[in-house]
């Protein structure tokens, strides 16, 4: 891990006092997006971190490990018309 993803963890596990964070959380804090855009990019596939879903029903809870959010925040660049 290079030093700014290593900088983006401990600065997001400072500010959220835990490892992992809520879609809602994702989109709000961290994207800066509304949450309807993160469950449209991870119905795509693309444009947000790795997820865990905590079970196996439709409605379970997901969530993201702060690592990985800041390596993609590190290395996945989105373009803006």
């Amino acid at each position: 891990m290079e030093n700014f993803a290593q900088d983006r963890y401990k600065l997001l596990t400072q500010h959220f006092k835990k490892y992992t964070i809520t879609k809602s959380e994702l989109a709000k804090e961290v994207l800066g997006v509304s949450l309807s855009t993160v469950n449209r990019y991870m119905a795509m596939g693309t444009g947000v971190p790795q997820w865990k879903k905590l079970g196996s029903e439709e409605h379970s809870r997901v969530v993201f490990d702060l690592l990985d959010v800041a390596l993609f925040l590190d290395t996945d660049k989105v373009k803006v018309a």
